[in-house]
């Protein structure tokens, strides 16, 4: 694939509320998927960040400005539109107040959230202090087929949810969604976002259903940057250190 950006949705939400569709620009990304002729599935995916700095030299003029950064994992890339996405992620607003959140205008904020055909799910927003380690988990429950995901702030547990797969899926599937593909983008609700500073996603660790040959042949960047994933238990748990997002000037309309 040429670029990742075919594939993200516009699904960042504007406010506590949730805003059922929206439109966007996208910075950079990677993209991680599928990985050949195989039944394997990701089981857990955990993975943490450094609170960045928010934008500058953005379009103040535009009040409702926002930007959004997140990894999120979905069941193929084959019918991205009737898919769940889920994507804990974080977000900030020129109007901090007016999208839900509490946070300063140089603070994130950090939510659990998913993109549904029915339209975004989220909980409350969470202010990130500057410079916040933050630790992400999205794990398949076996118990319930549901996917639950989870975010601690500093080491706190501060946003959680359960999400339960969409019909269609259930249908094909009998057992829920089996995440096929794993990405990751900066997001923008317009083209005059201004610059989002470097950041990086550290210790990706990807559990499997099966083992997994050859991984890094199925990964894509766009703008971002990695050492690429390793493997030390033939295939099953794969790591990656660091994916580099880079440094995002750049908005385009996908």
């Amino acid at each position: 694939m040429s670029s990742l950006r075919h594939y993200v949705l516009p699904t960042t939400l504007l406010a506590a509320a949730l805003i059922p569709s929206v439109s966007a620009d996208f910075g950079n990304s990677f993209y991680l998927g599928p990985w050949g002729n195989t039944d394997a599935y990701i089981t857990k995916a955990t993975y943490s960040l450094t609170a960045p700095s928010v934008v500058t030299d953005y379009d103040t003029s535009d009040s409702s400005l926002w930007v959004a950064i997140w990894i999120g994992v979905q069941q193929s890339d084959e019918d991205v539109d009737n898919e769940n996405l889920v994507q804990p992620l974080l977000n900030w607003c020129i109007d901090q107040e007016s999208c839900g959140c509490d946070a300063s205008s140089t603070e994130w904020c950090v939510t659990a959230s998913t993109y549904t055909p029915e339209g975004q799910t989220g909980q409350a927003y969470v202010t990130v202090p500057k410079g916040a380690t933050l630790d992400f988990e999205i794990a398949v429950n076996s118990s319930t087929s549901y996917i639950d995901q989870k975010v601690w702030l500093n080491g706190e547990l501060v946003s959680q949810q359960s999400d339960s797969p969409p019909l269609t899926t259930v249908l094909l599937t009998a057992k829920g969604m089996k995440p096929g593909v794993i990405y990751s983008a900066n997001e923008c609700s317009d083209s005059n976002c201004g610059t989002l500073a470097a950041y990086s996603w550290e210790n990706l660790t990807l559990v499997f259903s099966e083992a997994v040959s050859d991984l890094n042949s199925y990964m894509s960047y766009d703008g971002a940057s990695s050492d690429g994933l390793t493997t030390s238990d033939g295939g099953i748990t794969w790591v990656d250190a660091a994916i580099d997002m880079g440094k995002d000037t750049v908005w385009d309309e996908d």
